[in-house]
């Protein structure tokens, strides 16, 4: 495979050309034109070339992953797109494998990526976060106070303020926040007829906590998206909430995303009521759960020096395996974790290259391995169905040991 950076003077209609044949850019659409030139602008692309022309193009950002308390270096794969022509080549796994060798090269511990279902990117070391919670509620039914604030308007004109105030939400662990403003202006020009709603309660007037949306309509009434919730605390989340109630004169249906850490059905009034007499209709209420997301650890050490966990201290070997490495096997540097450590988790956590007798052994994938590290799930859960084992002593005490709260992004990449 052929493969190099993007060129936008000359790769931009042929990777314009792949977004549409994927059917991820609507033709003879000037806004979604801008928004993926935008994208394209902040993501580093690459591409790989068939008969001299890009015909798949990765794209990858820099960031940050929360753990517990701690900002760990992360990189994301923001898009992975193929051609019609170019398909069953092995193109995008290759391409894609490029992509985690450049987050590792530019210091990333974590890289993170979307899927299009599950088991493709698992051949590159990446592992299922937990299920995410999609709503569609009345927003009648919140249970909330809507005497709120009158807001402002906010436009895409002030996108790099967005941005930054998106940054500096409030994060819960597993929360992944990507640096360049790109990665939020795009989401706000992406679909026409969005607008932001909001509040500048920031020290000097900045923009605080904010809903964006994207009506649609039906008929009088209207189904309103709200594709970002940010704010800081739970008074600037509750006078969010109040305002998406106020919208409810008009608006028949919100979809949303349930905010991390919240268990959103607490907030709306007779849930499976609304739900039983919706259903079947255009503005069926609902709520649906998936994992859309996967992560691998690029540097074991690294990750667990980032690790503090207020437990006494539980040493083990760990003997893990990692699918990327034949894919990198003309690569004179990285090809991935796989290797034998003796791992200690505690206040000060660490992993050793190495092997001690004395310890019990776990054996595990990197993808078995990043979900048991973030707290996807216990180890003996993930022993169920995933690759890791060990002994049922050692399982127990790393289920005591590894009780984190349930990983999630609040950022959809």
């Amino acid at each position: 495979m052929e493969w190099r950076g993007y060129q936008p003077e000359t790769d931009r209609e042929a990777v314009h050309r792949i977004w549409r044949e994927v059917g991820w850019l609507p033709p003879k659409n000037e806004q979604a034109d801008k928004a993926l030139d935008a994208f394209l602008e902040g993501n580093r692309p690459i591409v790989a070339l068939l008969n001299n022309s890009p015909e798949c193009c990765v794209l990858s950002g820099e960031g940050s992953l929360r753990y517990q308390k701690e900002n760990i270096p992360f990189s994301a794969i923001t898009a992975v797109t193929t051609s019609a022509i170019a398909r069953r080549r092995g193109f995008a796994k290759r391409l894609t494998t490029q992509g985690v060798l450049r987050s590792v090269e530019s210091g990333a511990l974590v890289t993170g990526l979307g899927i299009f279902d599950q088991g493709f990117y698992d051949g590159l070391g990446f592992g299922a976060l937990s299920y995410m919670y999609e709503f569609d509620f009345d927003p009648a039914s919140l249970l909330v106070n809507d005497k709120v604030r009158e807001p402002i308007r906010i436009g895409v004109d002030e996108g790099e303020p967005i941005h930054e105030a998106r940054c500096n939400r409030l994060w819960s662990h597993g929360g992944v926040s990507l640096d360049h403003p790109c990665q939020t202006l795009s989401d706000l020009v992406w679909r026409e007829n969005s607008y932001g709603l909001g509040y500048k309660d920031g020290p000097s007037g900045e923009i605080s906590h904010y809903i964006w949306c994207h009506p649609e309509q039906q008929g009088e009434t209207t189904i309103l998206r709200i594709s970002l919730l940010v704010y800081k605390n739970r008074e600037q989340l509750m006078e969010l909430l109040g305002l998406i109630k106020q919208q409810a004169d008009q608006v028949v249906l919100v979809n949303m995303m349930e905010p991390p850490g919240v268990q959103l059905q607490d907030l709306l009034e007779r849930p499976f009521r609304h739900r039983n007499l919706t259903k079947g209709g255009k503005a069926a209420n609902n709520a649906q759960a998936y994992a859309c997301f996967q992560m691998r650890m690029n540097d074991i050490p690294g990750c667990l020096e980032q690790t503090r966990l207020y437990v006494s201290n539980l040493r083990f070997n760990l003997q893990v395996t990692d699918p990327i490495a034949p894919l990198l096997a003309d690569h004179d540097g990285w090809r991935g974790v796989a290797g034998d450590y003796v791992v200690t988790l505690g206040e000060r956590s660490n992993a050793e290259p190495g092997h001690d007798p004395q310890l019990p052994t776990l054996k595990a994938s990197v993808n078995a391995f990043t979900r048991l590290w973030l707290g996807v799930r216990p180890a003996t859960a993930l022993s169920y169905t995933d690759d890791l084992t060990a002994s049922p002593a050692l399982l127990m005490a790393l289920d005591e040991t590894l009780r984190l709260p349930t990983p999630c992004t609040g950022w959809m990449f």
